[in-house]
């Protein structure tokens, strides 16, 4: 017997408020991957540690293809300044050597992309929380704030 499929954008008929409200946050990109994970989330009660090779390797563009632009813009402004003090002052004032500079490079290199793996999983979860609860407020009926929710999700358009 053949099951019937569901697109990510329309959620089966017994699906829950919450994980019709998280699908539609999620948008249809990779819905299937983070639906279990906030699901274990929202299980747990607070979002936890997990891993998002996306989140790592594409951390920026990652952070803007989900429209995370406050985390982008922190990312962005970390990483510069952090740069910036210890390879440009660092470097040039305290002349520190070059096994230290090897030393923060790697330490610098697994801050700015094992961090994000680590934890965009949680931050994306927060975000989807937010517009959940904005959609509900102002909506009074689950379905239109899922169609405001969907017009507001990440897409491959």
């Amino acid at each position: 017997m053949i099951e019937p499929t569901f697109s990510p954008a329309t959620p089966p008929p017994e699906e829950d408020a919450t994980t019709a409200l998280y699908r539609s946050a999620i948008g249809p990109p990779h819905v299937d991957y983070y639906l279990p994970i906030f699901t274990r989330f929202e299980a747990a009660g607070r979002a936890g540690i997990s891993w998002n090779t996306a989140a790592c390797l594409w951390t920026l563009n990652w952070l803007v293809f989900r429209k995370l632009w406050i985390a982008a813009l922190a990312y962005v402004g970390i990483i510069v300044t952090l740069f910036l003090l210890v390879f440009g002052i660092g470097w040039v004032v305290f002349e520190w050597p070059d096994a230290l500079i090897m030393a923060l490079a790697l330490g610098f290199g697994l801050a700015a992309f094992v961090l994000p793996g680590f934890f965009g999983n949680a931050l994306l979860h927060g975000n989807c929380r937010k517009r959940m609860a904005k959609a509900l407020v102002s909506h009074s009926v689950v379905a239109e704030a899922c169609a405001d929710l969907q017009r507001q999700a990440s897409s491959h358009k």
